[in-house]
């Protein structure tokens, strides 16, 4: 198609402009000549695989074209609401990533082991959620992500190196103290703030995330309530699926916070 247009200019130009026949002439031929003997001369640089490496340049911009969105849920696992979100999940086919506290987990271990059998992904939101842990020593903050991983690994048998910080709270020591630890920050660019369920119905939740929405999305939500026990999750449960078919309508493909790339994520922090 493109060499029948770049024909097709051609001819129209030369009967526009008659005095430029002869230049034109030349550089068609010219074209004819040059263009294949530097594609013979790339194939013989590269050899037979050229366009296997096309392919896969063409995939990889088409990769980085896509509208993605990953969907995060926070504080679980937190019985029922969490299962009702792993229904949905399911029943879309999409996958999110959950960052669990350790103590969560111990409470429920059923469901934490069934976020991975599912297909999604676990990160490490600390043992206790604690509120105060940017001003915490150095201390602090490893009991807590041991104690979690601890849990994690005995739990479900994956050791993650995702944290997510409580309340999305970070200090230069933590940064300083998580890289050390190998663990890769996980923030967002969207919080519907679904936790606040008084003033935060589904509809307004579905409304944040959708009408905030950017080529590449983390979301922050939450199958829990910080360390509340029996806190309502319905708002977010209606929400979930609303959300998940309007951005597959709109293109939105679903990723796991492992499946974006370390470039990616460092725009969040």
């Amino acid at each position: 198609m493109m060499i029948t247009n770049a024909i097709s200019r051609f001819y129209f130009i030369q009967m526009r402009y008659p005095h430029l026949h002869h230049v034109l002439s030349f550089a068609l031929i010219l074209a004819t000549i040059i263009i294949p003997l530097r594609i013979s001369a790339l194939e013989t640089q590269i050899g037979t695989s050229t366009v296997v490496h096309i392919k896969v340049v063409k995939k990889i911009v088409e990769k980085r074209m896509q509208k993605v969105i990953a969907l995060t849920f926070d504080d679980g696992p937190y019985g029922t609401p969490t299962w009702q979100i792993l229904d949905i999940l399911k029943k879309e086919g999409v996958h999110a990533t959950f960052f669990c506290t350790g103590n969560n987990i111990l409470k429920y271990p059923t469901i934490a082991r069934r976020i991975v059998a599912d297909g999604n992904e676990i990160g490490n939101h600390t043992y206790t959620h604690p509120r105060y842990l940017g001003s915490s020593s150095p201390e602090v903050l490893r009991n807590e992500l041991s104690l979690a991983d601890h849990v994690i690994v005995s739990t479900t048998g994956i050791h993650t190196k995702l944290f997510r910080p409580p309340y999305g709270i970070l200090s230069s020591a933590m940064r300083a103290e998580l890289t050390k630890e190998g663990y890769t920050i996980v923030l967002w660019n969207i919080d519907p703030v679904d936790w606040d369920h008084k003033h935060s119905s589904s509809k307004q939740i579905e409304r944040r995330i959708l009408t905030h929405m950017q080529p590449v999305t983390i979301v922050v939500m939450h199958d829990g309530r910080d360390t509340h026990i029996g806190y309502p999750r319905d708002n977010t449960i209606r929400a979930l699926p609303r959300v998940i078919r309007r951005l597959k309508k709109e293109g939105y493909s679903f990723v796991t916070i492992s499946e974006l790339s370390s470039t990616t994520l460092s725009k969040f922090q």
